[in-house]
């Protein structure tokens, strides 16, 4: 499979409209999507990566993994070039920006509460998720 995917918490409210905006604005390549908990996961991701305590998205691109904050970074360079502008944050001190991170995902139950299930994507973009 050429194209990148991004694994995500398949319960996390949060993590889904993340996954939703990112269907919407589009991406060059275009992802593809697989919850943390499916076999592709389990699979593909190292056994760092598949522990019951690990609140990041993953993105696999070009045969490399990529989590937190840098994750975020492989989405936003593959978006249109008026999101591409959010790439200065780069320019943070690792620490700051894997502390922002951390905040987000040990918070995002608060915020929005857990699913029981994964929803499923819309019609359009079934052809980008990895259910299995």
């Amino acid at each position: 499979m050429q194209q990148p995917i991004l694994f995500y918490d398949g319960n996390c409210a949060l993590c889904n409209n993340f996954v939703s905006m990112i269907l919407k604005i589009g991406t060059k390549p275009n992802f593809y999507f697989a919850p943390l908990t499916g076999s592709t996961a389990q699979k593909l991701l190292p056994d760092l990566y598949k522990q019951t305590d690990f609140d990041a998205i993953v993105v696999w691109k070009e045969g490399k993994f990529y989590t937190h904050h840098e994750a975020v970074f492989q989405i936003i360079q593959a978006m249109p070039i008026g999101f591409k502008v959010l790439l200065f944050l780069r320019f943070l001190p690792h620490s700051v920006l894997l502390k922002l991170y951390t905040y987000v995902a040990k918070n995002r139950f608060r915020w929005k509460p857990k699913l029981e299930v994964c929803p499923m994507p819309p019609a359009k973009f079934k052809h980008q998720f990895i259910f299995d």
